[in-house]
């Protein structure tokens, strides 16, 4: 496409782009951006773009540093060179940029944000791992081959140092000895060999090789005859380090070429990110949006991007059922600003920039963008300046299409007025004809009233407030720029008699047209002051009510806040509770003597209840019941049936529940049935222990089943006149062991009690005897 990129100064905004490029790569790339016409192209740059800058608003820049120009190492290699150390460093730093982007990617994705193009393009960089290891294992960052490069860099460095340091032993040894030939106590170094500064006067007597002179010639640097050995063998092995330096960097080279196409790629892609996140941060710097891209144009607060923020005024610009817009208005009003920001905005959008233009505007793609736009000359240079004009329109007939936008500034001026008006008018309709889109800025009258004429033509004005006699700057479309001339010169003080005869020599059709025009710019001023307030209120609205939702929003998340906090501060009560009577229960339960089980139980109830409180599951019998003794009950603190055994005061009653007997609220139980009454007149006969087993196994019971199982045992033994029998209930953590002896304890039909001997399961086992 054909765009007018110089006229509009779309190559200053990429200056300005390209200060937020971090690689040199991506801030050439960026001065050679230009503006598309394919619909589909341009809505995907302005969609990438757009998500780079949701990007940066909620994870800050994305890491694009460390990208360097390899594109001349990766040609070298790929015809056998051998990199240098900085460049092969510069290649591990590339494969860093790579790591760091693709770690920026699961990061976006951690905290669910939607990335489709980042995403896309960081999938398909390639980390060369084994690579990127190597390079550093042999490379530090500031370019230096380690030792760890090879066994045997290691090994010829490792016999330097040790030579170095005889040396240095040696020329310590042969400084003290005669420092008296010297003219001061410092070792130095002449052609790479070591050496010491001798008084002139000595230098025959001092055995050694002459290697330089001091430039007064006063003093003469002698390496000692007895290192000169060394010195040579030093140099040896530096020659061998060399070599095995050049081998480590053949060897990396060779590496680097076998992964060419992969690491040209990522380059070309990490640039192009980099291209994309500073058209984001530029858009982010001037307050841009995305544009809507389709058959209309309204560009809404637009404003022009190089001009300063806190200055510019906003504009709102739009193509509706005309398709040619004229602007009227006094010079330095603002003409030229409306025409340069609809070209260049157009521009920024074609090619993929987001625009300072409030969220909701839209768009049209333009094949060509066209703009003859220029100063005005001097009067002298009047006809170079007419020639120039005609010159650019003629190259943009001759290459506009129906889907162009030309944009021309003061049309026809430069000549005579009625000449230019005519030729201005002609020119309009030419271009009209194909289907283009125009907006133009004049002076003459002539054209307000063409654009009256024509349905497809609008007119607009600039306009200028004649109170402060200074322009505002702020475009109207549909309303034609009045001429100002008499008025400015009323308030500015010019004689009345010249004023009322200039307007006599005025043209009676011009002064009818003018007239007409007043009255309609009246009418349209006062509809769009209506517009206006009505616009103010509604924005008021839009804002109390967003500050209201603001505030709601705001208190539910506070009151979630404080919700979250206090369940969570319970939570941990409760854990501290559990982890402070689980301490206790253990240390009872390695107690050898006996305890008091029913310490126990209370412990972990009251645990329980607090877990149940805390979690909401409690249950609470929601009928009204009267119990009775002997009524079979649950408590529901404890979670463990039981038996009414007495009824005391204030609802409260004493219940047995198993070998525990405690006292409970009547709100703490729950109705299970009433105590069984017993048939009086049966006589039930029970004939020895014929159905009685002689032991019973407690292992794999809770602790209050097996209670609740040994007293039914006991019930069954005793009845069926059952002497003796053995309860087994194994090791474990002892607590049923000490259980079971407990309830035997306080068991009145228990004669005696015993663990049991070797043949009969020792310990595990507790061997009863029933009276």
């Amino acid at each position: 496409m054909n765009a007018d990129i110089k006229t509009l100064e779309f190559d200053k905004v990429l200056n300005n782009i390209k200060n937020y490029a971090v690689s040199d790569l991506a801030k050439e790339a960026v001065l050679n951006l230009y503006p598309s016409n394919d619909c589909n192209t341009i809505i995907k740059l302005l969609d990438k773009t757009d998500e780079a800058l949701v990007l940066i608003y909620k994870l800050g820049d994305a890491p694009l540093g460390n990208i360097y120009n390899i594109y001349p190492h990766l040609k070298r290699v790929e015809i056998d060179g051998v990199l240098s150390s900085k460049e092969i460093r510069e290649i591990s730093m590339h494969l860093l940029a790579v790591s760091h982007n693709k770690q920026f990617l699961l990061r976006a994705k951690s905290e669910n944000i939607e990335t489709v193009f980042y995403k896309q393009q960081v999938d398909q960089l390639v980390y060369i791992k084994e690579l990127y290891q190597n390079i550093n294992r042999c490379i530090d960052e500031d370019s230096n081959i380690l030792d760890s490069a090879s066994f045997e860099l290691a090994r010829i460095r490792s016999k330097i140092k040790s030579a170095q340091s005889k040396v240095e032993e040696k020329l310590q040894s042969i400084k003290s000895k005669n420092s008296i030939m010297l003219t001061d106590g410092i070792i130095t170094r002449r052609n790479d060999r070591f050496v010491v500064p001798v008084k002139l006067e000595y230098k025959n007597k001092f055995k050694g090789i002459i290697q330089d002179y001091s430039s007064s010639g006063e003093t003469v640097f002698i390496e000692p005859q007895a290192v000169v050995e060394l010195t040579n063998k030093i140099q040896i092995l530096k020659n061998e380090e060399k070599k095995e330096i050049e081998k480590i960097l053949i060897e990396l080279s060779e590496e680097i070429k076998l992964y060419v196409f992969d690491l040209r790629n990522n380059l070309n892609i990490l640039v192009d990110i980099d291209v994309t996140f500073a058209k984001a941060k530029f858009g982010r710097g001037f307050d841009c949006t995305k544009p809507l891209v389709g058959k209309e144009l309204e560009l809404i607060q637009a404003r022009h991007p190089l001009l300063p923020k806190d200055e510019v005024v906003p504009n709102d610009i739009h193509f509706n059922q005309y398709k040619v817009i004229i602007i009227t208005g006094p010079n330095t009003g603002g003409k030229t600003v409306a025409l340069k920001t609809l070209g260049l905005l157009s521009i920024m959008a074609q090619s993929g920039i987001l625009i300072p233009v409030k969220e909701g505007s839209k768009i049209i793609i333009f094949d060509n963008i066209f703009a003859d736009i220029g100063d005005e000359q001097s009067i002298e240079q009047s006809l170079s300046t007419f020639s120039s004009h005609m010159k650019n329109i003629i190259r943009i007939t001759d290459l506009l299409t129906t889907d162009s936008l030309v944009l021309l500034d003061e049309l026809g001026s430069g000549t005579d007025p009625k000449e230019g008006a005519s030729l201005a008018i002609s020119i309009l309709e030419y271009i009209k004809a194909r289907g283009t889109y125009i907006m133009a800025t004049t002076h003459y009258p002539e054209l307000k009233a063409y654009a009256y004429n024509n349905i497809d033509v609008v007119n607009a004005s600039t306009k200028f407030d004649i109170d402060t006699l200074s322009p505002t700057y702020k475009l109207s479309i549909g309303i034609p720029g009045r001429s100002n001339a008499f008025e400015i010169s009323r308030r500015l003080g010019l004689n009345n008699k010249i004023i009322e005869n200039a307007i006599n020599h005025v043209d009676i059709n011009n002064t009818e047209i003018s007239i007409l025009i007043n009255k309609l710019e009246d009418q349209s001023r006062y509809l769009e002051d209506k517009i206006n307030l009505h616009e103010e209120e509604r924005e008021k609205l839009i804002r109390t009510e967003s500050e209201i939702q603001s505030k709601v929003e705001s208190f539910e998340k506070d009151n979630l806040k404080l919700k979250n906090i206090a369940k969570e501060e319970a939570k941990n009560i409760i854990e501290q509770a559990k982890k402070e009577s689980q301490k206790i229960i253990d240390n009872l339960l390695n107690y050898k003597e006996e305890v008091k089980l029913h310490k126990l139980i209370e412990q972990k109830s009251a645990l329980n209840k607090l877990s149940d409180q805390f979690n909401k599951e409690k249950k609470v019998s929601t009928r009204k019941q009267e119990f009775s003794i002997g009524d079979k009950v649950k408590v529901l603190s404890y979670g463990q049936t039981a038996t009414i055994t007495k009824v005391l005061p204030k609802n409260n009653f004493e219940v047995k529940m198993g070998i525990l007997t405690t006292t409970v609220h009547n709100k703490d139980l729950e109705f299970i049935e009433k105590k069984r009454k017993k048939k009086t007149k049966s006589i039930v006969t029970y004939h020895g222990k014929k159905n009685v087993r002689l032991e019973l196994d407690l292992r794999g019971y809770r602790f209050e089943d097996a209670m609740i199982e040994l007293e039914k045992y006991i019930d069954n033994l005793i009845v069926s006149k059952v002497k003796s029998a053995s309860i087994i209930h194994g090791h474990g953590t002892n607590a049923l062991k000490f259980g079971v002896q407990e309830f035997l304890k306080n068991n009145k039909y228990i004669k005696n009690y015993r663990y049991g001997k070797g043949g009969e399961g020792g310990s595990g086992v507790t061997v009863i005897e029933i009276n």
